[in-house]
């Protein structure tokens, strides 16, 4: 598989994130994905079509704690 990506911060907990590659064997012939993050909320988008891929995210950098049903905080 080889991938090109990066990630551009664009606030303080958000992020931007492309990444474009290809990747053998075929999985799929065309598909596209849009989809919300879990635990880091945000939403991604994936192009495939035949071995090529383009991914683009833009989430928050955050964890999210399901328990306490609020962002993780870490102390340093």
């Amino acid at each position: 598989m080889a991938v090109i990506g990066t990630d551009f911060k664009i606030s303080r907990n958000k992020t931007f994130e492309v990444e474009i590659g290809c990747e053998k064997p075929v999985c799929f012939l065309l598909s596209f994905k849009l989809n919300f993050r879990e635990d880091h909320a945000g939403l991604y988008i994936m192009f495939n079509f035949f071995t090529f891929f383009t991914y683009i995210s833009i989430y928050d950098n955050r964890h999210w704690d399901y328990e306490k049903n609020e962002w993780c905080t870490y102390e340093k």
